[in-house]
């Protein structure tokens, strides 16, 4: 492929990828910036918004005249302190802010001069949509409904959703040196891979924050050791993409040996197999073996090997925090009706969309679909009694502050997340008939 090729538009570079060219992602991370369309955001809090906030008033005191600006013993140019200010603050369009390579390279005026102390501690990192995210869900939007490649590249964007999630140094258990280990994270999405999980709407939003269609695409500062991390997770992923799109799928059917991928779906008819799936929980019986949502498909690997495959995790440098039941719930679990490993895949299918519709003032609104998108159930457990409990998480910043036990100025009953969230669960099990139902933030 031509060098000038890399210096071509988004779409060419996308288009290049359906062909069977692979493109690196810091290509494509030039194409987004040649889009000039989406807009990026800076999220800061604690000291790193204190020098903001010292830094922004310098900005707005300085003449609009004076072509530099002077902070911290640097000096800034008025157009970057400017697209500094507006990034932070949701300002402007696209152009007006900082571009997707000013915000992770750290040869910059925000990482080169605002914050060149804390190089150290921080590292730029993606919020809620990674390079390599995007640029799967660009290769998914543009790609024909029956290419071949479709199904391992679903797989792919799971675990690279769940890759994006990982933004606290809570949400693993390091271990040694902390080495990237991709077969933790493919044990992390398991639930989500071998169900029947439809793709689109995530797929879609990522589409429309790159193309600036709506919402923003944001940015925060990361636990370094988080970032580097995360940063050598993508690079494997990467080489397992490569794989698939030059259709040498050899280090992918190794990585996933054992997970049955065939249920992903990326169409748009997911509520009426998620009805379909509930109804065989519920009522096995009446279930049509030939209409099985999870049976896969001879040759395609079982269930019961991606079981097996949990155990081969326990070798795992990186572990997962309690993202399943204890052995206790396990316990209880079993006497329930329903089959509770399947209600997690089930409820996570329709959470996104059911959440989003629930959304509107004077509840939190549906701006950006990053809030909705967050939303995930993480764990379901019968009481004492035998009701079934539900464990969900979200994006806790900056949704958390609005939570009515927060105790900050923020705090709002109306707008507390937990009852959009606790609304939605309970509005997928009342159709489904599941009874008294429980839902806790964990």
């Amino acid at each position: 492929m031509a060098d000038s090729l890399y210096t071509t538009s988004l779409n060419v570079l996308i288009k290049n990828m359906v062909d069977g060219n692979f493109v690196r992602a810091k290509y494509v991370r030039r194409g987004i910036d040649n889009e000039k369309a989406a807009k990026n955001a800076l999220k800061l809090d604690g000291d790193l918004l204190k020098r903001y906030n010292a830094f922004k008033k310098v900005v707005e005191k300085t003449d609009k005249k004076e072509a530099k600006i002077e902070f911290g013993g640097d000096t800034f140019t008025r157009e970057s302190a400017e697209k500094i200010v507006n990034t932070v603050e949701g300002k402007g369009d696209a152009q007006d802010r900082l571009t997707y390579r000013q915000l992770s390279e750290k040869s910059n005026a925000l990482m080169g001069k605002l914050f060149s102390d804390m190089k150290g501690i921080y590292e730029m990192g993606h919020k809620d949509l990674s390079v390599l995210t995007a640029q799967m869900a660009l290769l998914l939007k543009e790609m024909d409904q029956k290419d071949p490649r479709r199904p391992k590249l679903r797989a792919l964007y799971v675990v690279a959703e769940e890759l994006d999630k990982i933004t606290e140094p809570a949400n693993l258990k390091f271990v040694g040196k902390g080495k990237a280990d991709l077969d933790t994270l493919i044990n992390l999405s398991e639930s989500i891979l071998t169900s029947d999980y439809d793709i689109t709407a995530s797929a879609e939003i990522a589409v429309g924050l790159i193309k600036g269609i709506d919402g923003e695409v944001t940015f925060e500062m990361e636990n370094k050791f988080i970032n580097q991390l995360k940063g050598r997770m993508a690079a494997r992923m990467g080489k397992l993409l490569k794989g698939v799109v030059e259709g040498n799928t050899t280090a992918f059917d190794k990585q996933f040996a054992g997970v049955n991928i065939l249920g992903l779906q990326g169409s748009a008819n997911i509520q009426d197999r998620i009805a379909k799936q509930v109804r065989d929980t519920l009522d096995p019986e009446a279930k049509n073996p030939k209409d099985s949502v999870l049976k896969p498909k001879p040759g395609s690997g079982s269930i019961n090997k991606a079981t097996k495959r949990k155990k081969k995790g326990k070798s795992s440098r990186i572990t997962p925090v309690v993202l399943r039941a204890k052995r206790s719930e396990k316990k209880n679990a079993q006497k329930s009706k329903i089959a509770l490993s399947s209600l997690l895949p089930i409820l996570n299918a329709a959470l996104t969309g059911r959440v989003a519709s629930n959304m509107g003032s004077p509840a939190l609104e549906n701006r950006t679909g990053r809030f909705a998108s967050s939303v995930r159930a993480v764990d379901a457990v019968t009481t004492a009694k035998g009701h079934v409990s539900v464990g969900y998480t979200y994006q806790k910043a900056p949704y958390q502050v609005y939570e009515s036990t927060s105790g900050t100025r923020f705090s709002n009953a109306e707008r507390d997340p937990r009852r959009i969230i606790d609304l939605s669960i309970r509005e997928i099990a009342a159709q489904f008939g599941l009874g008294r139902l429980y839902t806790r933030r964990v």
